[in-house]
């Protein structure tokens, strides 16, 4: 690196659309001018590489500071993206300066411009391996001060209207590299025709490839052979004025240009061709440079007349004056332009040819630059975090498969894990005594919660579903009698399988058959005589006993249970010891099979026969000898779960239907719980933190327990990290719910119409865009979010993987102090 040279690149990125709007890029160009040559000069580069036309920013350390990469950003439509130049400039076999060339004045408007026209001007123009680059600095005021009068006398005015008067104006020279010489000035040729506003004549100039004092040796040589051999004669009037000591002079003359001439032939001493080139490939260009001495101003034709003294008279004379242009006032290499003109040859909008988009970046709000909860990741303006407090109100996270959707999920509950093993304190964290329920729908993602959990100190209890060797969450575990669990069960079963599938009739059987499903037991079975021991069978869950009173099996089976809960009733009332679970199951079913026929029966057990058969399929799940545990154990003792409905390591699947049927029945049965567990959490220092990496899964057919965690769910101290593949999945009423909770998080999206609702969601004003939200980058995701109940701007943020590595989750989360404890189960 030359000295004084450090220097950081940035490539464009097409992200989202361009302001075409003549004024509004006029005025972010300039904008962007201010910044970048605040400090020094600055490059645009554009390179025809094999990915495509690529544009190119380059700026010196120094004016980092002053967002200059974002002003370009925001002008060309683009995203800045620090980046390594990826081949040498300086191998360019042909590589010319543009010059100016004395002309007539020429006349090229601004009016009506398109930016983007210009790089597709590019595209065509430019071979693969060719490049152009402006480099410009601010002009100083001696060369504004001559610049003015020479435009105003070239285009005939004395206040001349031009982009190169405007405040912003800057001094470019402008530089090409191609295969060839000509193929270096017809490319410059193209790059000045298109530039916009561009009204100077100019031709292109090579560094020569040796150096002139290469011309030293000859020249030295004959100093010396004339030294040696003697001087040519001279008349004897002119030869006293030649000092005595000549000779010696000459000698040493003729010694320095001997040595200088061998040095540049040796290479020593490099052409200006080679400085090029070394600069190049950095690549280092240097600043414009400034014109030497003080050009002649222009002026105009007049007649001089006046008198002059001829002897002792004074005789009158006039004098012609032709008028003149004057000298260019700049150096022959530069040229004074506006920024509007030339910082659209960067811009990546020339069609495919300008590669894959991205979106461009985004202020970050400060408060979300502070440690006001967990670490989201990083951007250019630092470590961005969500806030602690802003998750009551729920975090929605929108992404297509492999996007890192499901990481993100698990790296929040892993704050929340660090927060009750060591808890902060801070005002609005949710601290030890916070209930943690994660959902897996795929099952791969089980053995990462159980890691993440361990590795930073806490103790989680795996349920997986499709595995008898870990408990199963009993849902029919709600206060009342038989009766008040079966109509819990049966809505339960609406929220899972519609209310139109289970309509007016069906309702009051499922209740009926529940109720007496339920008070099936071993005595029961035992007690009906001529009973099949392969279907009539002890130890069954009360599914399986309510699919058989639906004539599941036949219909003679279920008048046999039936009979046998009605006979056993009246066996026991007769014995003295009512039971009154059993007299309360008969009447529920009687009106079914009390003088009834099974043709009578068949209408109102034959359409929710099919709902149990399906849940069935989980027999293993409801089962009464599997080990259970209740919502309430699980929120009142504050536990850490992860709930599996997806394959178990066992090998055994679920099918996406029974997946989402008991995750729905999970779902709803939670909020019952949480209705009755949590009412005045919030106040009380106390929550429940509910993670899903798919909520189509968990919404069942209704958005009323989605939407009720969000509207509700704050006071219940219920924090919602809620995440979904496709949005366009969920029903209209519970994807405007959801998309707009307090934070929502998206990655990139691929359907269109996902992606206009997520950028109407994190923006207003046609301020994001539908182009935005599809071309994200992967791993980085838009974020909009709340700070106080304050809305704060959407921006973008890439997100760790800090999955690799959990042991130093903690630390980068800010928890360096030693865990407190873990929690037992």
């Amino acid at each position: 690196m030359f000295q004084g040279m450090e220097q950081r690149i940035f490539r464009l990125a097409r992200a989202g659309g361009i302001d075409t709007n003549p004024t509004t890029f006029t005025q972010r160009a300039g904008t962007f001018a201010s910044a970048a040559t605040n400090s020094g000069q600055a490059t645009l580069l554009t390179r025809r590489e094999s990915s495509g036309l690529n544009g190119y920013l380059i700026l010196p350390a120094a004016s980092l500071g002053t967002n200059a990469p974002l002003h370009l950003a925001h002008t060309v439509g683009a995203r800045a993206e620090e980046a390594q130049m990826p081949e040498d400039l300086g191998d360019t076999p042909a590589i010319g300066t543009l010059n100016y060339r004395p002309s007539p004045a020429l006349r090229e408007t601004q009016s009506g411009i398109d930016p983007t026209e210009l790089p597709r001007i590019l595209a065509n123009a430019m071979p693969e391996g060719s490049w152009v680059a402006v480099t410009m600095r601010k002009p100083s005021n001696k060369e504004r001060k001559f610049y003015t009068p020479w435009l105003g006398n070239r285009l005939g005015t004395a206040v001349p209207t031009h982009h190169s008067t405007s405040p912003t104006a800057v001094v470019v020279s402008i530089t090409a590299g191609g295969s060839t010489k000509d193929e270096v000035t017809s490319l410059l040729s193209q790059v000045t025709a298109g530039l916009p506003g561009f009204d100077l004549d100019s031709g292109v100039k090579f560094a020569p490839t040796k150096h002139a004092l290469f011309f030293g040796l000859p020249v030295g040589l004959l100093l010396a052979a004339a030294t040696l051999f003697g001087l040519p004669q001279l008349p004897a009037e002119y030869a006293t004025y030649i000092p005595a000591g000549i000779a010696p002079l000459l000698y040493g003359l003729s010694g320095v240009a001997v040595l200088l001439g061998l040095a540049a032939l040796a290479g020593r001493i490099a052409s200006p061709d080679t400085k090029l080139r070394n600069r190049l490939a950095q690549p280092v260009f240097a600043a414009p440079s400034a014109r030497r001495g003080r050009p002649r101003p222009p002026r105009k034709e007049q007649t001089i007349r006046g008198t002059r003294r001829v002897g002792d008279e004074k005789v009158p004379f006039e004098k012609y004056v032709p008028a003149s242009d004057g000298d260019y006032p700049l150096a022959p290499d530069t040229f004074m332009v506006g920024p509007n003109v030339v910082v659209g040859m960067v811009s990546p909008h020339a069609g495919a040819v300008s590669g894959a988009a991205a979106t461009r970046a985004r202020a970050t709000p400060p408060v979300m630059l502070q440690q006001i909860g967990p670490l989201l990741g990083m951007n250019d303006d630092g470590s961005a975090h969500l806030s602690a407090a802003a998750m009551l109100f729920g975090v929605a996270i929108v992404g297509k498969p492999s996007s890192g959707k499901s990481l993100l999920v698990r790296s929040l509950f892993g704050w929340h894990c660090l927060e009750r093993v060591n808890p902060s304190g801070k005002p609005g964290y949710p601290g030890s005594r916070n209930t943690l329920i994660a959902f897996e729908s795929k099952g791969d993602g089980v053995a990462k919660y159980v890691k993440w959990a361990h590795t930073l100190g806490d103790k989680i209890l795996t349920i997986d579903v499709a595995d008898p060797h870990t408990p199963a969450i009993d849902l029919f575990a709600v206060p009342g009698d038989n009766a008040a669990k079966a109509v819990f069960f049966t809505n339960a079963l609406k929220y899972t399988f519609g209310a139109e599938a289970i309509g007016p009739r069906s309702f009051p059987t499922i209740v009926a058959i529940l109720t007496a499903a339920l008070a099936v037991d071993d005595r029961v079975i035992d007690s009906i005589e001529d009973r099949d021991e392969r279907i009539l069978k002890h130890g069954m869950s009360p599914l399986y006993y309510a699919f058989q009173l639906l004539a599941g099996t036949s219909d003679k089976i279920a008048v046999q249970l039936a009979t046998g809960i009605k006979a056993l009733g009246i066996k026991l009332r007769e014995r003295g010891t009512p039971d009154q679970t059993l007299e309360q199951a008969y009447i529920a079913i009687s009106s079914l099979f009390e003088d009834r026929t099974e043709s009578a029966r068949r209408p109102f057990l034959e359409p929710p026969r099919n709902k149990f058969e399906q849940l069935l399929i989980m027999e293993d799940w409801w089962s009464p000898s599997r080990r259970k545990v209740s919502w309430t154990d699980i929120l009142e003792g504050h536990r850490s779960v992860v709930i599996n409905t997806g394959s178990s390591p066992s090998g055994v699947l679920l099918d996406d239907e029974q997946n989402q049927q008991i995750s729905s029945l999970l779902m709803f049965s939670m909020q019952n719980a949480m209705k009755r567990t949590c009412s005045g959490w919030l106040e009380a220092g106390r929550s429940v933190s509910v993670f899903a990496d798919e909520l189509a899964l968990l919404a069942g057919t209704s958005p009323e327990v989605v939407a009720w965690i969000r509207d509700q769910g704050r006071s219940y101290g219920i924090r919602a990290i809620l995440a979904t593949q496709r949005p366009e999945q969920l029903g209209a009423a519970l994807r405007n719910n959801f998309l707009t909770y307090s934070t929502l998080i998206s990655f990139a999206q691929t359907d269109v119409t996902t992606a206009g609702e997520v950028a109407a969601n994190v923006g207003s004003s046609s301020e994001w865009t539908t182009e935005d939200i599809q071309h994200l980058e992967p791993f980085h995701v838009v974020v909009r979010s709340e700070v106080e109940q304050r809305r704060q701007s959407a921006f973008i943020v890439k997100l760790p993987n800090f999955e690799a590595d959990i042991s130093t989750y903690a630390a980068a989360q800010g928890y360096t102090h030693e865990p407190a404890g873990a929690f037992p189960w």
